[in-house]
């Protein structure tokens, strides 16, 4: 990966954006690209191994094998900075702040 300030500049607006459209801090949105990034990349790579095999599976099951074992584990991950996002800002409606299954900065 190239790291030029073309990029740089780029990057830096995709997370401004998702601050803008998702409600995320900085960092969550920084966690939020890099997630997107990543889930992007191993679609990716997964595409080239179904495809690259002596005999390379139905696009068909290539997807239902990203569905089932890809797939949830960022769905979860991106739910998890979305619960922070709506803790933060309705904390009335998602449980107290001693509530256990909150998720967010919590005081000691």
């Amino acid at each position: 990966m190239e790291h030029d300030e073309s990029m740089n500049d780029q990057v830096r607006k995709e997370i401004e954006a998702l601050q803008r459209t998702h409600g995320y801090a900085e960092e969550e949105a920084e966690v939020a690209w890099h997630l997107g990034r990543a889930q992007h990349l191993l679609a990716e790579m997964y595409e080239e191994i179904f495809a690259g095999r002596s005999m390379a599976l139905p696009s068909t099951s290539a997807t239902m094998f990203q569905t089932a074992f890809v797939e949830p584990h960022f769905r979860a991950l991106f739910a998890l900075l979305d619960k922070r996002v709506l803790v933060r800002d309705y904390p009335e409606r998602l449980g107290s702040p001693a509530d256990p299954d909150v998720v967010g900065d919590q005081p000691d």
